[in-house]
């Protein structure tokens, strides 16, 4: 017998910090996102304060989660890979990991955002 899944939404926001980025960012960030099984969809206000949908796949485990896809919104590409690691520290508090990049004098600089995301 099949079991269909439940279309899942949920709103969170994410207070994050730019490790290894030479410009000032946006640090919080609201985010709605509907997931069925693996596929997950959502926009968020990303860290140059505009909107991001994206698409990507999420697989979870107990305590932790990796999600990547496509993004939109960032100033110096129109659609870029997104990649997010997650600890789940409970029902609705995840430290997140996320890659970034940040394009200074026509040079792109890697770094990293991490992230304590509050789900309601």
């Amino acid at each position: 017998m099949f079991r269909k899944k439940k279309l899942l939404v949920a709103y969170s926001i994410v207070f994050t910090m730019h490790l290894g980025f030479y410009g000032s960012y946006n640090e919080v960030h609201p985010h709605v996102r509907v997931q069925k099984d693996q596929v997950v969809a959502g926009a968020f206000l990303n860290s140059e304060s505009n909107i991001s949908p994206y698409l990507g796949l999420r697989y979870d485990t107990d305590k932790t989660f990796i999600e990547g896809g496509i993004v939109h919104g960032y100033s110096y590409k129109e659609v870029l890979p997104y990649a997010r690691l997650g600890y789940k520290l409970g029902d609705n508090m995840n430290l997140v990991l996320t890659p970034g990049l940040e394009k200074k004098d026509n040079n792109i600089n890697p770094g990293v955002v991490i992230g304590l995301e509050l789900l309601f």
